[in-house]
């Protein structure tokens, strides 16, 4: 248009104060820049609108909350998350022992039925446009269960005898007693569970010794 002509740049239709040239730039660009930009062109016999120009500004990945360690019972599952900032989306890659786990692509990432070959690192690599970021390893511990035992065995005033057992593995087991280590006599058949198992022989008399066994059985 018929010079001279004046310039007023904006920032989602806002003045931005000393953007008065014909062309307007943004240094260290920040987030808060983000938006749509725009020109108003004037002359003395009027004015012009330009169309918006979107600005992006697009943040590399940091972390805000790393995966944390921990330990498990076989047999349970174990689950590591993450926490990012930044702008989405992201893209997230699992690795355990620094090799790269197949599917496991979110935020978070469950170990399930963790067995004793799933202990050690677990880390995650979150990627966007303008970066990456790798967490810090959390390492997973799975713990054996604490095999049966027993805790106590007492001898009641009418002789009868109380044994007392506990343990972690779950499955069905056999009470058995000998006066020998030969012969061997079921008392009783019972389903272990976390905790602890009670029960009471009858007396002896006739034994210059008892011992006591458990043993696993089929269900």
């Amino acid at each position: 248009g018929t010079a001279p002509l004046s310039y007023q740049w904006r920032l989602n239709g806002v003045n931005i104060a000393g953007a008065t040239a014909s062309s307007y730039t943004r240094n260290n660009v920040q987030p808060t820049y983000t938006g749509d930009y725009s020109v108003v062109v004037t002359n003395a016999y009027g004015k012009a609108t330009s169309s918006n120009a979107a600005l992006l500004v697009i943040v590399p990945p940091t972390i805000t909350s790393q995966p944390q360690s921990q330990t498990v019972k076989l047999g349970s599952n174990a689950t590591f998350s993450v926490a990012v900032n930044g702008t989405a989306p992201f893209a997230y890659q699992w690795k355990f022992n620094g090799a790269d786990v197949a599917g496991a692509n979110s935020s978070s990432y469950v170990v399930a039925n963790a067995q004793t070959n799933h202990a050690g690192p677990y880390a995650v690599t979150i990627s966007n446009l303008a970066g990456s970021v790798s967490s810090s390893n959390a390492l997973l511990t799975v713990e054996l269960p604490r095999p049966l035992r027993f805790d106590a065995i007492r001898l009641l005033p009418d002789l009868r005898v109380r044994l007392q057992l506990s343990g972690e593995p779950q499955g069905h087991y056999a009470l058995d007693a000998s006066p020998d280590f030969q012969s061997w006599t079921t008392l009783t058949n019972f389903l272990n569970a976390p905790g602890v198992f009670e029960f009471i022989d009858g007396p002896a008399t006739n034994e210059a010794r008892r011992i006591y066994r458990a043993r696993t059985v089929n269900p």
